[in-house]
């Protein structure tokens, strides 16, 4: 997989992830309350309310989340000053 991510899929992607870096690095150094909620492979599943905090741990598989619970959790965090400021990564 990780030959996969490195060898291929980085190249494919390379432009799509320079428009995410340059945007988030505009949105970094704005005044406004922000919050980036990055999201793995989106699924139809229902909303289950098991997905957790990815960030800066390693990951098994391949990473998913239902769009419902991606939607339910980019709702909690709309309000959460504790997230103002900070990039979340969510998966199950």
């Amino acid at each position: 997989m990780n030959f996969l991510l490195k060898n291929v899929l980085q190249k494919i992607y390379k432009p799509i992830y320079s428009d995410m870096r340059l945007m988030e690095e505009i949105l970094k150094n704005s005044l406004l309350d922000w919050t980036i909620v990055r999201a793995p492979k989106l699924t139809d599943g229902k909303q289950t309310g098991k997905y957790k905090n990815i960030t800066g741990l390693p990951l098994h598989g391949i990473p998913k989340i239902s769009r419902a619970d991606l939607a339910a959790c980019m709702l909690t965090h709309l309000t959460d000053e504790q997230t103002f400021k900070k990039t979340i990564d969510v998966a199950y």
